[in-house]
């Protein structure tokens, strides 16, 4: 089996309309990111709304690619990738 037909086989193209499943979740965390830019331009702690706005930058591009950008095979692996990130999260020990 030559290159080209297992791509076609496996659907692997960098031309594949799967790619556009991430775009809701792209444009909700740009718009998440612009929206706070403009709420707290008048701090004068950058780093602090650099801080509060990542995480939750991250949150929400990850909840919406969960609700609306996984396909079947996506959904198929997601417990295994959620079941693994506790594991990981749980092994991290806490200093009291």
């Amino acid at each position: 089996m030559e290159s080209g037909e297992v791509k076609k086989a496996h659907k692997l193209s960098p031309h594949n309309r799967s790619y556009l499943h991430l775009l809701p979740a792209a444009l909700a965390t740009l718009l998440l990111t612009l929206v706070l830019r403009n709420e707290v331009v008048w701090s004068r702690m950058e780093w602090l709304v650099l801080f509060a706005t990542t995480p939750l930058a991250y949150a929400v591009l990850l909840g919406v690619l969960l609700l609306f950008g996984l396909d079947s095979d996506d959904r198929l692996m997601w417990p295994a990738v959620w079941s693994k990130l506790q594991g990981s999260v749980q092994k991290v020990p806490v200093n009291s």
